[in-house]
């Protein structure tokens, strides 16, 4: 697999992607970016987005903004490293950008070695990409069953507490309407 450099205006969003990407996670996204560079391509399919749409506004942002990226410790400016996935179908590559999009909440973290990794790095703040949001608020299992939903796998969700409030005040909402698909896509699933 090959990556390619392609200017950011010539890739599509894919209008059905479930995955949803609110400002707080742009901005943790945005805040790794400029501290490590960007070094998660982003997956594309006939320059359509298939998975990548949340480091692809983060980094939509930071050009706008004006800020220098690095990516393989170069420099890019207005394009983004991306990996064709022209291999695949259309059935083929909409059903990956369900797949990628859940698998990535079938797990959360180990607290334990977590905090034992955050101990020993010096110089980071982990509250600019979420993982302190996360020790403070950790949501062990979200409860579907209440909703009717039953799950094979237990879910992990890391909400910053402005996402958690979010997510009560519209989980009584749904559960009041019994709006099933809307609380499938608030989860991403």
């Amino acid at each position: 697999m090959q990556i390619e450099l392609i200017h950011i205006s010539e890739l599509q969003e894919y209008s059905n992607n479930a995955k949803i990407h609110n400002f707080g996670q742009i901005q943790k996204i945005k805040n790794s970016i400029k501290a490590f560079g960007f070094n998660d391509p982003i997956g594309i399919w006939n320059n359509e987005i298939v998975e990548g749409h949340g480091r692809y506004y983060a980094l939509k942002e930071l050009y706008t903004e004006g800020v220098i990226v690095k990516f393989d410790n170069k420099v890019i400016k207005d394009v983004v490293p991306c990996i064709k996935l022209d291999h695949l179908t259309d059935e083929e590559r909409r059903a990956y950008c369900i797949a990628h999009n859940a698998t990535n909440l079938l797990t959360g973290l180990d607290k334990d070695i977590l905090q034992i990794e955050m101990d020993t790095l010096d110089g980071f703040d982990f509250y600019d990409f979420g993982v302190s949001d996360y020790l403070a608020n950790p949501i062990e299992k979200v409860d579907l069953s209440e909703q009717g939903f039953t799950m094979k796998y237990p879910i992990t969700v890391i909400f910053d507490n402005e996402e958690y409030q979010a997510f009560e005040d519209y989980k009584k909402q749904v559960k009041t309407n019994n709006d099933a698909k809307a609380f499938r896509k608030l989860l991403g699933l």
